[in-house]
């Protein structure tokens, strides 16, 4: 029952994460007509960013996750 619990709240939180990637997409060719691929670049900056200061300033997740 835990394993079912843990996959379902992963599935959302991947599918959250697809769907902010794909809005901001949407949001900037809705506005420019163009579409720009350096959108991902700055969410994985994002994420590393969060990553590093979880892990060697060892700051909460969810301090670290906003």
């Amino acid at each position: 029952m835990e394993t079912i619990i843990q996959q379902i709240i992963f599935g959302i939180t991947v599918g959250a994460t697809y769907s902010l990637v794909a809005l901001g997409f949407s949001m900037q060719f809705r506005a420019m007509n163009l579409l720009n691929f350096a959108h991902g670049e700055s969410f994985m900056m994002g994420a590393f960013i969060g990553l590093l200061s979880h892990v060697s300033l060892k700051l909460p997740l969810l301090l670290s996750w906003r």
